[in-house]
């Protein structure tokens, strides 16, 4: 998020200069260290270990939660990288439209999971949450697309997330040699 609010006066500038090269390639930049966050906090560490982090978190009697964390991972880690696209709505001077992708979200949300909860319990609540989330990754990236004409997303991307799933392996074979305790996911991830 810190990072988020250092790319509003770059796009603003850029918009009010009708330099569309500028915010584009400092959007991109953005992207990249959100990605490697996301990658990391929500992919790796979350999807990957929920058990380890529930466990050191809250304890034992919670671990029932892990597939639920598991599930949210994949929301969060989707809707952080559209993050930016709602950055640059807001700079482009629309946010009636944020407000209506809210309004959209929250009644989605609610019907989800008056559907879901009853059926799946906390894993419902945990799909309907992560679904919502990609909805509104969605309809940020296309609406930042079609105000600005810049889509954060580019071809690094791919790569970096190459480079995170080779580390990600190594991460998974060393877990089958150390115990995982709060130290050692520190030191893995």
């Amino acid at each position: 998020p810190a990072l988020q609010e250092q790319i509003a006066p770059l796009v603003t500038e850029a918009e009010a200069k009708k330099a569309a090269r500028r915010p584009a390639s400092t959007a991109s930049i953005i992207i990249i260290v959100i990605l490697l966050t996301a990658l990391i906090n929500d992919l790796i560490i979350y999807y990957f270990f929920p058990d380890q982090i529930i466990n050191i978190l809250f304890g034992q009697e919670y671990l029932i939660a892990a597939n639920a964390l598991r599930i949210l991972a994949i929301g969060a880690f989707i809707y952080t990288i559209s993050s930016p696209s709602e950055k640059l709505i807001l700079m482009a001077g629309k946010s009636k439209t944020t407000l209506i992708n809210v309004i959209i979200a929250s009644i989605g949300g609610i019907l989800l999971n008056i559907t879901l909860v009853p059926r799946l319990g906390i894993n419902g609540a945990a799909i309907a949450t992560s679904f919502i989330w990609m909805i509104l990754a969605i309809l940020l990236i296309s609406e930042g697309h079609y105000y600005t004409k810049i889509i954060p997303l580019r071809r690094k991307i791919l790569r970096i997330t190459i480079a995170a799933m080779i580390a990600l392996f190594v991460l998974l074979l060393l877990r089958n040699f150390v115990e995982i305790n709060i130290l050692s996911l520190i030191f893995l991830a």
